[in-house]
């Protein structure tokens, strides 16, 4: 599983960040060259405003053939696409 985590960091200060969004990618089938993925996503709530869960499928996924962010990219463009 490839778990992604997103921090807010006040002017560039680690001391206060805060985690606004988390994702996971999850192959769901056995290792092979080509795998199936389920995604999700979550934001957590900003001024009061609660976005996703975001959730997808990757099918036939070349795994050998792509990096990580390639399917985070594919992950989320799945999932969120073009959200409003």
């Amino acid at each position: 599983m490839l778990q992604i985590t997103i921090e807010l960091l006040p002017d560039g200060d680690e001391t206060r960040a805060a985690v606004i969004a988390r994702g996971s990618i999850s192959n769901v089938t056995d290792v092979g060259e080509v795998c199936e993925y389920v995604c999700l996503f979550e934001e957590n709530p900003w001024k009061g405003q609660s976005r996703g869960p975001y959730c997808a499928e990757l099918t036939a996924w070349p795994r050998s053939e792509r990096g990580a962010w390639e399917i985070v990219l594919a992950a989320l463009s799945a999932a969120v696409g073009g959200a409003k």
